[in-house]
């Protein structure tokens, strides 16, 4: 066909974490990446979230509400959480993100939307 319907279906949705809108714990994990590299990390794919699932339930287990990933390369730059894109508030209100030159990052839609509303 050489024609397609664009469509945008919005349903309002509960919190994500229990506990209500509130911060979380993040544990920062070495050993454990969630992309590397030449991977897949920069692409929305339901194989992305599988390399978190064993380190997100020990997190779970130590009493942390999600794992925060470091880079697979040197393990010290933060790159996301295992659901998630990651920012840090400062309190100046400076917002920072890991920047997307490691290829690692998914470019989303919410990224550039909190970005551009932070600007």
């Amino acid at each position: 066909s050489n024609e397609a319907i664009f469509c945008i279906y919005c349903s309002p949705v509960g919190n994500y974490f229990k506990g209500g809108l509130k911060a979380i714990k993040l544990q920062a994990v070495k050993g454990y990446s969630r992309a590397a590299p030449g991977g897949s990390g920069s692409v929305k794919a339901g194989g992305n979230y599988a390399p978190a699932f064993l380190v997100q339930k020990k997190v779970w287990e130590r009493g942390y509400d999600e794992a925060l990933f470091l880079d697979a390369v040197s393990g010290e730059a933060i790159e996301e959480a295992g659901a998630s894109n990651f920012f840090a508030v400062y309190p100046n209100n400076t917002i920072i993100t890991p920047p997307l030159s490691s290829g690692t990052i998914l470019p989303g839609v919410t990224r550039s939307s909190i970005i551009e509303l932070a600007q």
